[in-house]
């Protein structure tokens, strides 16, 4: 597949999306928000995009949509992760912290989002952290909260670099089932655990941290 971007969108866009076939990328009005190509998270961000709607298919709209945002997060910060050799420890879980401008930051801004802590007022856009404030019909740039702080919860007991083994999980359960286009966060909580047994046979600690980063979010 041929992956193709678009950069220097419009004038002044606050923005960065996958379209269905391509990425696009906003400078931003360099005031609340920079070139968006400046965090390597975004791009991260909207490439799965493209990996989601071409495997597990999510609809963007309600539980499935806040999935799609979510695991679009997880596979940003990974990649983010990555590239600086971070393990979970020294990672900060920020998610857009490199395009956030300065009149952002005068006012206490240091990120979109924070997967370790999706509620913090220094997210410029403070999320839900457990399932009993989902309410249907809510954006899934929020609602992708609660399954964000699952896989940051999941990493940070099993240690190591989030990639694996628990990204490796989060991936099979993305890429190893065919389209599940109205998937409900259940339903993807409980599939991530079957992985974590059948992938890392005997493993408790994979097993364990996976059922209680769940239903610490109460799923």
């Amino acid at each position: 597949m041929t992956l193709v971007s678009a950069v220097h969108y419009l004038m002044k866009f606050n923005n960065a999306f996958w379209n269905g076939t391509q990425m696009t990328y906003g400078d931003g009005d360099s005031q609340i928000f920079i070139d968006f190509t400046l965090g390597n998270d975004v791009i991260g961000h909207e490439l799965t995009h493209g990996v989601t709607e071409h495997s597990a298919a999510f609809v963007y709209a309600n539980e499935p949509g806040g999935l799609n945002e979510s695991i679009s997060d997880v596979f940003g910060s990974m990649f983010r992760q990555w590239q600086a050799g971070q393990d979970v420890n020294s990672a900060d879980w920020l998610i857009g912290s490199n395009i956030m401008g300065p009149t952002a930051k005068a006012r206490g801004y240091t990120c979109l989002r924070d997967m370790a802590n999706p509620a913090a007022t220094h997210c410029l856009a403070p999320q839900p952290t457990k399932f009993s404030q989902y309410q249907p019909g809510m954006d899934p740039h929020y609602s992708s909260g609660i399954p964000n702080l699952a896989f940051y919860k999941a990493c940070m007991a099993v240690g190591g670099h989030s990639w694996d083994p628990v990204g490796q999980i989060w991936y099979k359960a993305l890429t190893g089932f065919g389209a599940s286009p109205n998937m409900l966060m259940s339903a993807f909580a409980n599939r991530t655990r079957s992985l974590a047994k059948s992938m890392y046979p005997g493993n408790a600690t994979i097993e364990n941290a996976v059922n209680n980063a769940w239903a610490a979010v109460e799923l």
